[in-house]
């Protein structure tokens, strides 16, 4: 996996400025390099430290996998201050509640889109008894019509045509009961399934489902600024304009090589402002 380069100011909280690595940690960090001293930092120290870092703005984000490349001293008479060039990996893998939100929303959209599907079917039906009303009546008032175009019809089309009109209606009305019984039948079909996962309401006495969205990541996990951890991670994940990679129950991960001061505290080496 490419490894991307984060500067010495990694807090996504902060306004920070990328540089080449090599070159600036030699030129801000001139000293001698630590080869295996035993007072640095280990990785699972670094990876500690870097995750309570970056859960401050995102609590699924975890840094793991840190390999240290190498250490320098900024002050040589300075044991507990140390700056620390390492690579690893940014996650964001979403758990919790919000994993079942995530969960209650694939069941549910399942379930809008089937009972929108056989609401659709009704509607079909709905509109071949519309058509064979109309059908009916024009088959009823067909000599009616044609009187009256040309010139009027006799007082026995005039009745043909009201009493037809009225058995037209008398049809309608009694489909307007049996398209309410027919589509609240098809919302109970699904209102079990439904419950406690989407919403319903009443149009004109017919039970509706309302559609429901995908919640999205909290705001602190999708930084937009590539310096930092989480910025970074999000500019690979959602390259191309695709968000799948955060929405996935992988979860997103991202390589990085990194630079930080680290300070040694009674409970180990902490970032500055940890202790």
């Amino acid at each position: 996996m490419k490894t991307n380069k984060i500067s010495n100011a990694f807090g996504a909280h902060k306004a920070l400025l990328q540089m080449p690595a090599k070159s600036a940690f030699v030129a801000l960090f001139a000293g001698v390099f630590l080869g295996g001293c035993s007072g640095k930092p280990s990785s699972s120290e670094i990876e500690k430290a870097l995750t309570l870092e970056v859960q401050k703005n995102c609590e699924y984000a975890s840094v793991t996998n840190v390999e240290v490349l190498n250490t320098q001293y900024g002050d040589p008479q300075n044991k507990e201050r140390i700056h620390v060039k390492f690579t690893g990996d940014v996650n964001v893998k979403i758990t919790g509640k919000l994993l079942e939100s995530w969960d209650n929303f694939d069941k549910g959209s399942e379930i809008f889109w089937a009972w929108g599907e056989d609401i659709q079917n009704f509607n079909k039906e709905i509109a071949e008894a519309r058509s064979k009303i109309t059908d009916e009546y024009d088959a009823e008032t067909a000599e009616y019509k044609e009187a009256m175009y040309n010139g009027g019809a006799s007082p026995e089309l005039l009745e043909q045509e009201r009493a037809a009109k009225a058995r037209a209606d008398e049809k309608r009305e009694k489909m307007g009961e049996w398209i309410k019984k027919g589509a609240n039948d098809i919302f109970n079909k699904y209102a079990k399934d439904a419950e406690g996962i989407l919403s319903s309401y009443q149009d004109g006495g017919i039970g509706r489902f309302r559609p429901i969205f995908k919640p999205g990541i909290p705001t602190g996990c999708s930084s937009v600024d590539p310096r930092t951890p989480l910025g970074l991670l999000y500019q690979e994940a959602t390259k191309g304009g695709k968000l799948d990679a955060y929405f996935s129950r992988k979860g997103a991960v991202v390589s990085m090589q990194a630079e930080r001061t680290m300070v040694k505290t009674e409970k180990g080496w902490m970032l500055p402002g940890q202790m």
